[in-house]
């Protein structure tokens, strides 16, 4: 298993924020505060490393796992396309929800001239 993976594995999927970005909290500690969770490939003393990061709300990491190993770094890619996946589904079904309760108030609006 990646690092990315078993980082990826303590975490739940809230939404996405306006960047696309996942935004989720830790599983086991559902009293810390909400994080964003991103990935990027850096490069390091010549070498390619794959890092899955965990920043506050102000954008600050505050976590980082890397992936050294390229044999891995597909692995680690396709954990975080998915909770990613995951995240935007969990963020429009919740738009949905919401875009539902503001017909129920207001209903359907017609254009006015």
């Amino acid at each position: 298993m990646t690092n990315a993976e078993t980082l990826i594995a303590g975490l739940v999927a809230i939404d996405t924020n306006s960047n696309g970005d996942a935004v989720v909290m830790v599983a086991s500690k559902p009293t810390m505060p909400i994080l964003t969770l991103k990935q990027g490939l850096t490069m390091s003393m010549g070498y390619s490393i794959v890092t899955t990061t965990l920043s506050n709300e102000i954008g600050r990491v505050v976590y980082t796992a890397r992936d050294t190993e390229p044999s891995t770094f597909g692995t680690a890619i396709a954990a975080f396309d998915k909770f990613n996946y995951e995240a935007n589904k969990q963020g429009f079904a919740e738009a949905a929800k919401l875009t539902n309760e503001l017909v129920d108030v207001f209903g359907y609006l017609e254009e006015t001239e």
